[in-house]
Parts: structure tokens; C-alpha cells; sequence
């Protein structure tokens, strides 16, 4: 599990940005979606999510929660999105407590561990 994790995370695209137009660059090989309607949230990559809602509302982060208590988001780190990336994005937005899930903090704790040995 942890080869595994490791490899999603080594080959992860660190572009990921929310242009002016809407277009997301997603992590990987996710495909490039349109937020047509201004309420679309891409609960595919969780980073990405958090970026649309930060082009589309600048500092309002109103619908974080509906990111953050979506289990499926947190299902695809699996998938590769950096768990540092999504810490220190969370940190940008003041938010203070890391949301939980056992899958997220299982991951986190199992990378940190690996860097210190």
C-alpha cells in the first residue's frame, strides 16, 4: 500500500491551476473540465476543487466544507494529489484543523514516517 502511494505521489503532475476561463489542470491524467455553471464542484481531485472555488469566489471559501466532507475527494489521494500541496493549501485559507478522515490521516502519517526513515 505504502509502494503504491509513493509511486501515485512521484508521478504526480504539480500543475494545477484554474485559469481565468474555468479550465482546471488536473493532477495526472484527469481531464480538463469546464465550471459552466459557476457552482460545479470536480469532487475527482480534491486539489483542483479547492482551486475552482478559489478562482471563482477569490477569498470566500464558502463551499469548502462541501469539498472537505466529500469522502470520495479524499478517496482519489489515492490517486496521486500531494498531501503536502493539499496541507499547505488548506493552511493559505486559514483553516485550522486538517478535516477528518481515517483514510486521509492514515496516508499523512504513513508518508511522514517514511521521510524520517
Amino acid at each position: 500500500m505504502l509502494r503504491h502511494i509513493q509511486n501515485s505521489l512521484g508521478s504526480v503532475y504539480r500543475s494545477n491551476t484554474a485559469t481565468p476561463q474555468g479550465q482546471i489542470i488536473h493532477h495526472r491524467n484527469f481531464q480538463s473540465q469546464f465550471d459552466t455553471t459557476g457552482n460545479t464542484l470536480y469532487n475527482n481531485c480534491w486539489v483542483c476543487s479547492l482551486n475552482v472555488i478559489k478562482s471563482r469566489d477569490g477569498n470566500n471559501y464558502s463551499a469548502l466544507e462541501d469539498i472537505t466532507s466529500d469522502n470520495q475527494a479524499f478517496n482519489n489521494i489515492l490517486e496521486g494529489i500531494d498531501i503536502i500541496e493539499c496541507e499547505n493549501l488548506l493552511k493559505e485559507m486559514n483553516v485550522q484543523k486538517i478535516p477528518e478522515s481515517s483514510l486521509f490521516t492514515n496516508i499523512k502519517e504513513a508518508l511522514q514516517a517514511e521521510v524520517f526513515n
